[in-house]
């Protein structure tokens, strides 16, 4: 196995266990249901000032959502509705989105 297949395997792993289905819907209204990790209550800190608060972020797979998510776009977890805020990483396996 090469290092990339080791990742792909351990990414299928991590979103097995931890992953719910969520509705994703874009600015068109078009929406689809991808797996995704949801993380809550994670610190944020501010870049020019000490403040600090807690948010809400979002990892979806690539292979399941092929474009970041953009800022106004919703995820719906359970009964939940959350607002994409900004995309703070993506790459060729993983988007990860704050929402609110």
């Amino acid at each position: 196995m090469t290092w990339a297949n080791d990742l792909t395997s351990s990414m299928d792993c991590i979103y097995s266990q931890f992953a719910v289905p969520v509705t994703y819907t874009d600015r068109d209204g078009a929406s689809q249901t991808v797996q995704a990790i949801v993380l809550h209550d994670l610190q944020q800190f501010g870049e020019v000032a000490d403040i600090s608060g807690k948010t809400v972020a979002i990892s979806v797979r690539v292979s399941e959502m092929a474009y970041p998510p953009r800022r106004g776009e919703t995820y719906t977890v359970g009964a939940r509705v959350y607002t994409v805020d900004s995309t703070i990483a993506v790459d060729e396996l993983e988007h990860t989105a704050l929402i609110a």
